[in-house]
């Protein structure tokens, strides 16, 4: 079920996550999923760095009770985060699904 992850981006998400779990960042907390979508789309790592803090928690929970495994479900994890990262340019927050969920707007792309 894994793709290939690069191991630039596979390092790049690693460090995120760690960041997520270990910092926080009020003033980024404020902003709406839009604004850090956008932002994150400019490679504004902090921005980032809250969207996958909101984020990872759920997207965990529902990969592992897809997958039923604890190692696949941090790969899958992963490469849903992976794919956000690479589609945010993509990111339309016009869009009625981006309005609902900014990351299930990104399975449209």
């Amino acid at each position: 079920m894994s793709q290939h992850i690069p191991p630039q981006a596979a390092d790049a998400l690693r460090g995120i996550f760690i960041k997520v779990l270990v910092y926080n960042v009020p003033d980024m907390d404020r902003l709406s999923d839009e604004q850090l979508a956008a932002l994150a789309a400019k490679n504004d790592e902090a921005a980032l760095e809250v969207l996958v803090r909101r984020y990872l928690r759920l997207v965990y929970v529902l990969a592992y009770r897809y997958v039923a495994d604890k190692d696949e479900a941090e790969d899958v994890t992963q490469e849903i985060f992976v794919k956000v990262w690479r589609n945010l340019n993509k990111f339309d927050p016009a869009r009625r699904a981006a309005r609902l969920n900014p990351i299930e707007a990104l399975r449209y792309e």
